[in-house]
């Protein structure tokens, strides 16, 4: 999800930035010039001390949020007034009532594409063809693929 993000945020010729795991990941991104910059999605006292270095004391605009626990409080803390924070994970998703409690004036949105294809299968259908043309025009990327041949090794 953070790498078809990451494409959107450049097709938009918009500054992004992501979480990441493993280092593996970090150069990956880096290399693509996906992000310009990457935090610990692993260490939330790294992100939270971290990131607001990286933004010289700007605000983002807006988050797609896959974390929980601490990593949601402090990417709120990390929106403009008027931002926008798309949560599209399942673990500590905050309700509407506890975002409205905040008491900043911040755009909600929770995002869960296994109830969207239920509940709305048109919009989801265009979804999928508007993917299916940009990948006909090449423009997105697949994801890294290494290929793994199984043989039967008496195991």
């Amino acid at each position: 999800v953070g790498l078809a993000a990451g494409e959107y945020s450049q097709l938009l010729q918009v500054q992004a930035s992501a979480t990441l795991g493993r280092p593996r990941k970090h150069h990956f991104v880096r290399a693509a010039g996906t992000y310009p910059w990457t935090s610990s999605s692993r260490d939330a006292s790294t992100f939270a001390v971290g990131t607001p270095v990286v933004l010289g004391g700007k605000r983002l605009h807006g988050v797609i949020n896959s974390l929980s626990l601490d990593f949601i409080a402090m990417s709120i803390g990390l929106l403009g007034q008027c931002g926008a924070f798309s949560e599209i994970g399942k673990r500590s998703v905050w309700s509407y009532e506890r975002m409205d409690a905040i008491g900043e004036k911040l755009l909600y949105h929770v995002v869960a594409l296994d109830s969207a294809m239920e509940y709305g299968p048109r919009w989801m259908q265009r979804v999928l063809r508007l993917l299916s043309r940009r990948s006909a025009a090449q423009v997105l990327r697949g994801l890294p693929l290494q290929h793994f041949y199984m043989e039967d090794r008496g195991v």
